[in-house]
């Protein structure tokens, strides 16, 4: 199907949105540390969030003893999956720590997380808080005002090392991956387009968005960032909403 005019699905998004009163949830949260916002990120890859990432993400924290606070840096999580011995150190840190053997790309998803962590420190980046300080004027761009023109060193790395540089790219790390890894660390600036999302935008504007195609990615980025910005909120919140509506419809027809 034709892609549709960027002004038409804008408004209707809009109706939909007003239609289903759909509204961001007032808990919306972001994780404390940069470790959590990473396994949250790549865990949630093909997995059910509610039944998945979150129960290997309590299984983590019981299981490494490492919690979810500002001061946890990329190196603990990296040293910790280091003390299992070689070969199977992944696999193993998989089983017996997350509880969580999925796999992406053909390795399983702690590599990824472990691979995303070590990118960071390379950098020069340990915290979350260290990478925040990455963005313009250290901080999350503001929602209610314009995402700056030029990228900042934290979203060059993500957008552009991890999920497009073929020198650069980590394994697992894709299209929908990057936009959620920014938005995991608090960088509201973004959606994640994946197959909820896709579905919903499709469904609203008539058209089938093409997961990876650059120029179907851009219309939804903008189009919920538009409208995001009409309500008041970011694109980050405005997104989460309607994965959350889509989810809870997705439950009722499979009978959960």
């Amino acid at each position: 199907m034709t892609r549709p005019d960027p002004v038409a699905l804008q408004g209707s998004l809009r109706a939909f949105i007003a239609e289903h009163d759909i509204k961001p949830d007032p808990q919306f949260f972001h994780w404390h540390s940069g470790v959590y916002a990473v396994l949250d990120c790549v865990f949630s890859s093909q997995a059910v969030y509610e039944t998945t990432v979150l129960p290997a993400l309590k299984r983590f924290a019981v299981n490494s003893g490492l919690e979810d606070q500002p001061g946890l840096t990329f190196t603990a999580f990296v040293q910790d999956v280091d003390r299992f011995p070689e070969p199977h150190r992944f696999a193993t840190y998989a089983r017996d720590v997350m509880g969580n053997s999925q796999q992406l790309s053909g390795q399983t998803k702690v590599q990824v997380a472990y691979n995303v962590c070590q990118r960071f420190i390379s950098r020069g980046y340990n915290t979350k808080a260290a990478l925040l300080a990455a963005l313009p004027q250290g901080k999350p761009a503001d929602p209610a005002t314009e995402t700056p023109a030029t990228h900042s060193a934290l979203e060059e790395m993500v957008l552009g090392e991890m999920i497009k540089d073929r020198s650069h790219k980590i394994r697992g790390m894709g299209a929908a991956l990057g936009p959620y890894l920014l938005m995991s660390l608090g960088v509201e600036d973004y959606v994640k387009p994946d197959t909820l999302l896709l579905r919903l935008l499709g469904r609203v504007g008539g058209w089938q968005p093409r997961a990876g195609h650059p120029g179907d990615l851009a219309l939804i980025q903008d189009t919920v960032t538009h409208v995001a910005k009409e309500m008041q909120t970011s694109p980050a919140r405005l997104d989460n909403a309607l994965w959350r509506y889509e989810s809870t419809l997705l439950r009722g027809k499979a009978g959960r």
